[in-house]
């Protein structure tokens, strides 16, 4: 929720009783960084229609094609944002994308409000309320 490395770090560690102090654990975060992120496709997403965006980033060609693709303002109605920061719900929302809330649980209640759907845990999401089919381990679960 927008706090720092070492702020985020003591929350979780006190939050779940972990062993660690705040160094030992942001080393820790940093070599599963090091091992995942080189593995994540980027795809930046605006609120700015596809002419729009074209004619701002013009000058920028170059480091777009490094990018798996590109999203823009209502043109790929498939996009579901899943948020844990209320600045997120409010760049997925302008954007004219759906929003899963997953918040602290520390926030107010006027922050999950705003998103489409808000819910506790990601364990929790319904893909079927959004025209998905359910999780096949959920379907069995009735």
């Amino acid at each position: 929720m927008g706090t720092t490395g070492v702020d985020s770090a003591r929350t979780v560690i006190q939050a779940l009783g972990l062993p660690l102090s705040v160094e030992d654990y942001l080393a820790d975060l940093g070599r599963i960084y090091a091992e995942k992120y080189p593995h994540v496709d980027l795809v930046p997403a605006t609120s700015s229609k596809r002419v729009s965006f074209m004619v701002k980033t013009a000058r920028h060609r170059e480091l777009l094609a490094l990018f798996h693709h590109v999203v823009c303002s209502g043109e790929n109605p498939e996009v579901l944002v899943f948020e844990d920061a209320p600045k997120g719900v409010t760049a997925g929302l302008a954007a004219g994308m759906q929003v899963v809330m997953v918040p602290d649980p520390r926030m107010d209640q006027e922050n999950r409000r705003r998103a489409t759907l808000c819910i506790e845990s990601m364990a929790d999401f319904k893909p079927e309320l959004f025209g998905m089919p359910p999780f096949k381990d959920s379907a069995t679960k009735s």
